[in-house]
This record gives C-alpha cells, structure tokens and sequence, in this order.
C-alpha cells in the first residue's frame, strides 16, 4: 500500500535527484506532481534558490509543455545527500566583516590560539571579540574544518593559568576567499561556498544502482 506523500525540501531534492538519474531531467510540474497539499510557487521558490547556488542547472529551455505553454528542463548538478536549504544573503555589514576577517586571518596564520586569531582578525574599524572568535573556530572544528594541535586546558591547582588551545586550518579546508558559513538547522552543518557544498557530504553524481 503506499504511505502518505510526503513534502518539504527534503522530498523535492529526493524527487529532483531520482528524476535525474531515471529520466536525464526533469520539469517543475514533474516535482510538484508528486508531493502532497504544496502549491507550486513553493515548490518554485526551492528549485529557483538551488538554481542560484548551483545544486540545480537548467538542461533544456523552454519546451513545449503538454497542457501548452514552455517549461525550463532541469537536471541536478551536485550530489550531496542533505537537501541543500535555501541560504540567507551574506551576512552585510559588521557581522559579515567579522566573519569574512576571521577567515581572512584564519587562512593567512599558519596556526594560533583563540586571542591571536581575535587580534589578527581586528580591524580598526571593526575589532573581532574572543567570544565570536571562539564560536567560529570551534563550528568550524566540530565540522572538520579546523584541527586543534593543542587542545584547550583548565588551570591546575597551583597553577600560573590555562593553557590556550592551538588550532589551524586544514589545507583541505582552504578553499577560496569566501568565508564558510556555519548553520544550525537540527545539527550543525558547515557550507562552503566557494565550492557550492556542505562540509562532509559526497557532491558526485551516484550510479542508479548506488542510488536504488
């Protein structure tokens, strides 16, 4: 018997992504065909966002459509298993330049503690707190981004202090100027711009059999 339809992101991208590998392509009216009490400018709206961060190409302008009219074919470009959500603009404005001047900072130290990082990053127009930096470093390290060489530790008893964490960032993760982006929509997940994917996620097309 089939189950209730379901919808949302995550069942448009499992749509557009099967459609794609047994089809070569798909339609706008394809995706909304199968999902349950969605309009279609909702469903429009997602493709239209996975357009602008390419997740999603158009393969073929405007066909001819059956009910008349034309419509854009589309095929899926990167293959990451998560739905890709649709992102805000960049951050604008003191918070983005926070962010972009710890990356700058981050990707030109060859290592640092939290302070150094904070230091390097400031500007004198917009100075970059420990706190922010700390926040930064430590999404960045729980996505696999950063890789601490000195873990953080607590004053002893008798002690002069704590000894600061010492932390780089992974060539691997090195990826162009554009900062990564830290979401926390359920789990912490890590968007990297400059090549259009999330931080751990395979981005390749699959074989139908790996798909099945």
């Amino acid at each position: 018997m089939m189950g209730k339809k379901l919808h949302g992101p995550a069942h448009y991208w499992r749509i557009m992504k099967r459609l794609t590998l047994d089809a070569g392509s798909f339609v706008l009216d394809d995706v909304v065909q199968e999902t349950n009490t969605v309009s279609q400018s909702t469903v429009k709206a997602y493709l239209y966002a996975l357009l602008k961060t390419g997740d999603v190409a158009v393969a073929k302008r405007r066909e001819p459509r059956a009910k008349g009219g034309f419509a854009n074919r589309y095929i899926v470009t990167h293959w990451s298993a998560r739905a890709p959500v649709q992102r805000r603009p960049a951050f604008t404005g003191d918070k983005g330049r926070r962010q972009r001047q710890l990356w700058n900072a981050m990707r030109a130290l060859p290592q640092w503690t939290i302070r150094e990082l904070a230091i390097a990053a400031s500007t004198e127009d917009v100075a970059v707190a420990e706190g922010i930096a700390q926040a930064y470093v430590l999404a960045l390290q729980a996505a696999g981004a950063v890789l601490a060489l000195r873990p953080y530790a607590k004053a002893r008893p008798g002690s002069s202090g704590a000894s600061a964490g010492l932390y780089r960032l992974k060539p691997s993760a090195n990826t162009g100027p554009r900062p990564l982006e830290v979401q926390r929509i359920g789990a912490l997940r890590v968007f990297d711009p400059n090549r259009n994917a999330y931080l751990g996620e395979e981005t390749t097309k699959p074989s139908r059999r790996a798909a099945a």
